[in-house]
């Protein structure tokens, strides 16, 4: 057992800190799968306790811990139970005063890995969108207002077209629309979380899924917007006018490749970008073992790593075409 796993239980939170550290360095480093499925329900048990007792800090140590563990062990009971317990954990965390992007991150990364239940898909990002709309009606800083809409994003990217509630969504178009419109003398930065809101007008249109999101009226505003309009900005602001057909030609049509070893990965649609992009933006200098040596990556991506003889590519089976 490595030696961080008692100091897990230490009084002060300064060692228990240094714990979660070493135990998110040991998570990263390689695929400890055995260590994930027999300590899951103790790393758990430690992480609430992180989280009713611990500083900002530990917090956000306990969050990352979760989502790696939970990556770690793959779809199954194991995920099923980190799930559970994320949701009864995190939701009263996202309700209090304080500005943990990390608890967001978590509770996206968990509901991702679960069982492909999109039922409870959806009742993440409806709770990430209410803290969302509380952020932005607070005027909070711009870099939680573009988390929690990556974070949301993230799992539409995931989500199912045709099983989405048009009873939950029928405001996102507009409501992005006209946060794009927002003037400049707000308290956060527009440029900060502009490309966010972008990027989720540009997944709506990757996903075919405008009717979902708006009525009637407000699609047709869309794909007029999409098509040719340019939306003009508050005359303060630096740049008087900027087109945002552009902007989204831009997030869908550019094919991102990642190379990994003597693979190459060539995700064509914006779907498989955002899935790509958020889990390595998660797990930082861990992403590159993670793909090679984790199987649940290798099934997201439906594609198994080699030392081939030659080059390996990956397209995606379903292709998806660029219509702006």
């Amino acid at each position: 057992m490595p030696p961080f796993m008692d100091n897990l239980f230490h009084k002060r939170g300064s060692i228990r800190e240094e714990a979660l550290a070493a135990l998110i360095k040991y998570l990263k480093n390689d695929i400890r799968l055995g260590f994930a499925q027999n300590n899951y329900i103790t790393i758990l048990s430690r992480c609430e306790n992180s989280f009713k007792k611990g500083s900002a800090t530990e917090i956000k140590l306990a969050a990352q811990a979760i989502g790696l563990l939970v990556l770690t062990v793959g779809p199954g009971d194991c995920a099923n139970e980190i799930y559970n317990e994320s949701l009864r954990l995190l939701p009263p965390i996202l309700r209090s005063k304080s500005r943990h992007i990390e608890i967001l991150e978590c509770l996206a990364i968990v509901t991702f890995v679960r069982d492909n239940d999109f039922d409870e898909t959806e009742r993440s990002m409806q709770i990430i969108w209410e803290y969302m709309n509380k952020k932005i009606l607070e005027k909070d800083e711009a870099s939680v207002v573009a988390s929690t809409i990556s974070a949301w994003s993230f799992l539409l990217a995931k989500s199912d077209r045709c099983r989405l509630d048009n009873n939950f969504w029928r405001g996102v178009i507009p409501f992005f629309l006209e946060l794009l419109k927002s003037k400049s003398e707000v308290n956060f930065e527009y440029a900060i979380y502009h490309p966010a809101v972008v990027e989720v007008l540009a997944l709506v249109s990757d996903k075919g899924s405008q009717h979902k999101f708006c009525s009637e009226a407000a699609e047709n505003s869309y794909n007029r917007v999409l098509g040719v309009a340019e939306m003009k900005r508050d005359e303060s602001a630096v740049d008087a006018k900027w087109n945002l057909s552009e902007l989204l030609k831009e997030f869908n049509c550019n094919q991102t490749s990642l190379k990994v070893g003597r693979n190459i990965f060539k995700l064509a649609t914006l779907s498989e970008q955002k899935k790509m992009t958020y889990l390595k933006q998660f797990l930082g200098d861990g992403f590159k073992k993670h793909i090679v040596d984790n199987n649940f990556l290798h099934n997201v991506f439906n594609c198994k790593i080699e030392e081939p003889r030659g080059p390996t590519l990956y397209v995606p089976e379903e292709k998806e075409v660029c219509n702006f």
